[in-house]
């Protein structure tokens, strides 16, 4: 731990909300996850239907993904989060949508039907995609290739913006894939919009890869895909020994400081691997906030008339955590910064955590356990949390 810590603000902190990926848990089955998914619109016959054995065999294997690290790799992961794009559904989408266009590129009479564009990306557009093409063996590129042109375009785009929009990262980028989907196939109707037909498939088929296929029948139902999964969330590992994390969870506790976690991710996904590590007795159940809880109070703004995201950097997920017991009405009226809140540490790896925590007014800890270059270290850097740290273990050090 570096000179000059201010080890006195962290003795006042009473709570510690903890970000679950790159801080808890390790993001490597999420990437697989992601890639399978990709793998399964690009090469499986029941969407665009592409030929490659090598990728045949990847996506139908039981038990244990094999890494290919070529459709998703950490470093396209780490470029969105740097842009506060966070979520595992959007990088799965982002990347799938760029290896479409790709191939949109090669089945120009397709791309120009009004009809294609205006309908989207649905499973039966994929499949007259790959029927379009002239060569089902043709050869993609990895995803870095791709993503240069992406975060260009969006910057482009922000820059050209007309002022009347705040430009955030995730809708910077969709309207980069619509000016691509423009310049490299003619589309000039918006085929994307980061809530359509291709982001339900990709949602879809995510979340199959990731429970496999008795705990998605059991929390969403029948299944699309007719390829066999049997989950990869069982193969998930915490991002340090389990000992290490009982080591520092135990002496928060002894402390006297209550604990929760702010995921993005469904509550089975939160909550199995907290349980079968044997450190989910160590948190307060009821300041757990998930997906579920977002999803609740986006409808709660929809059936009022307001529309928006409340994903990370919006601080809502963080403050559900702090009141569970609140309701969505009096969460999203709450004054920021809250009083008290230097009372309140938050702990993630993005600037999207350290965001949220600004505007809540809490303290934070960045720690690096989550990320992978260091470019991305230098961002985080950047935006002036109040403790640096390697991993959790280091909130040992501040007392």
């Amino acid at each position: 731990m570096p000179d000059g810590i201010n080890r006195s603000s962290f003795h006042k902190v009473e709570t510690i909300i903890f970000d679950s990926d790159g801080v808890i848990t390790t993001e490597r089955e999420y990437w697989n996850a992601a890639e399978l998914t990709i793998l399964e619109l690009l090469y499986g016959d029941q969407w665009v239907g592409l030929e490659n054995e090598r990728y045949s065999v990847a996506l139908h294997k039981p038990g244990a993904a094999i890494r290919l690290l070529k459709f998703v790799n950490p470093e396209f992961s780490e470029l969105l989060k740097s842009r506060r794009v966070i979520s595992n559904w959007d990088l799965t989408y982002f990347a799938a949508a760029l290896y479409l266009l790709e191939l949109l590129r090669a089945a120009p009479r397709l791309a120009a039907s009004g009809d294609f564009a205006r309908e989207g990306l649905t499973g039966e557009n994929l499949r007259r995609l790959g029927q379009s093409l002239p060569d089902r063996k043709t050869a993609l590129p990895e995803i870095g290739e791709l993503a240069g042109a992406l975060f260009e375009t969006a910057d482009a785009v922000k820059k050209t913006g007309d002022g009347e929009r705040a430009a955030g990262g995730r809708a910077d980028l969709v309207a980069a894939l619509n000016v691509m989907a423009e310049e490299k196939c003619g589309i000039t109707e918006p085929l994307f919009s980061g809530d359509d037909s291709l982001m339900t498939l990709c949602k879809t088929l995510f979340q199959e890869w990731f429970l496999g296929d008795g705990l998605y029948e059991e929390h969403y139902g029948k299944k699309t895909s007719r390829i066999p999964k049997d989950g990869l969330m069982q193969f998930e590992s915490p991002i340090l020994p389990i000992p290490a994390m009982i080591d520092v969870l135990s002496m928060l506790r002894e402390a006297g400081i209550a604990l929760g976690v702010a995921t993005g991710r469904p509550r089975v996904e939160a909550l199995a691997p907290l349980e079968r590590w044997g450190l989910l007795h160590f948190f307060d159940e009821k300041k757990i906030a998930t997906n579920r809880e977002i999803t609740e109070a986006e409808e709660f703004l929809t059936e009022t008339g307001r529309t928006r995201s409340l994903a990370k950097p919006h601080p809502y997920i963080y403050l559900k955590a702090l009141y569970p017991e609140k309701t969505p009405g009096d969460i999203l009226a709450l004054r920021l910064p809250l009083a008290g809140a230097e009372r309140v540490l938050i702990v993630g790896d993005t600037v999207a955590d350290v965001a949220a925590a600004k505007k809540i007014g809490a303290q934070s800890a960045l720690v690096y356990s989550g990320v992978k270059n260091l470019e991305n270290a230098r961002e985080l850097k950047k935006m002036n949390p109040d403790f640096l740290i390697e991993n959790v273990t280091g909130l040992k050090d501040l007392f």
